[in-house]
């Protein structure tokens, strides 16, 4: 019999902050919608409500609601089995994600926080900030070297090439080694980085990114992998690539940004015993 994992999450006001994807509330209304459109031949009334619940308790920790089931089923006018299922099958769906908890008191379990998922489309277009000033001063230099690169082309197949590519040095080389075999010009890797960079600002993760390449290397890695195997719902063009990198980077930052979190609140938990004991 599998041995049942641990429970390692502590509830917070910070894992709560933490787990947050959405900085608005516009952001996590238009993402229900969404949600409501894209799978409304896969959910049923009662599904349907217990996710309208989920987004009418998640206002003071944007998309994170930490009702219990039987609450929410309370709500809804149906048993906590029944809620149980609901949750189970919107979290398969990716609308949600659930993350178990313990109190911080006793460490003993509580309700789970139950996050709503934002969408790629969604996180691609909120997410487009005017850089073009210090953008265009570092990449004007390298418009002589290489051709615009059209935003309709399909990725190419992963390929070694002895060309070495100029770089900007603030580009991690790992990073750029890896994208230039899929795109094997400064400008589309210079993109990339750049969502990359995008994704650590609009996180709460207090290393520097420079530290953080690896992370870096994994979302580029996932997105590829899904964008082989998907297309994306917006083609296969390069857009699509940029913010599907966007929305990967960032969720794999509020990922560490909570196991940080945890790892903090444990040993101030262990000290706080400690001293307790002696």
């Amino acid at each position: 019999m599998k041995k049942k994992k641990g429970i390692t999450i502590i509830a917070s006001e910070q894992t709560y902050r933490n787990l947050s994807p959405f900085e608005k509330i516009e952001q996590l209304n238009e993402a229900v919608r969404h949600y409501r459109k894209q799978f409304c031949n896969q959910l049923n009334k009662t599904q349907l409500s217990v996710l309208d619940v989920l987004k009418c308790h998640s206002a003071k920790y944007t998309g994170v609601s930490f009702l219990t089931k039987a609450k929410i089923g309370k709500l809804v006018d149906k048993s906590r089995a029944t809620v149980i299922r609901v949750c189970k099958h919107l979290e398969e769906l990716g609308v949600i994600k659930q993350y178990d908890m313990k109190r911080s008191s006793d460490m003993q379990q509580t309700a789970c926080a139950i996050v709503i998922q934002p969408f790629i489309e969604q996180v691609q277009e909120q997410t487009k900030i005017d850089n073009a000033t210090q953008e265009a001063a570092e990449m004007q230099h390298q418009k002589t070297l290489h051709k615009t690169t059209n935003n309709n082309k399909a990725i190419r197949k992963e390929s070694v090439t002895n060309t070495t590519i100029p770089m900007p040095k603030f580009i991690p080389s790992e990073f750029a080694e890896l994208a230039s075999l899929y795109y094997n010009d400064t400008k589309t890797v210079f993109e990339l980085w750049g969502k990359v960079r995008l994704a650590y600002t609009h996180s709460k993760v207090e290393q520097p990114l420079g530290e953080l390449t690896s992370v870096a290397i994994a979302a580029f890695r996932e997105s590829i992998a899904a964008f082989k195997l998907r297309k994306l719902r917006n083609g296969s063009s390069l857009d699509s690539l940029r913010g599907y990198l966007y929305g990967t980077m960032r969720k794999m930052l509020f990922d560490l940004a909570v196991s940080v979190n945890v790892s903090n609140s444990f040993s101030l938990f262990t000290n706080i015993l400690q001293n307790r004991l002696t």
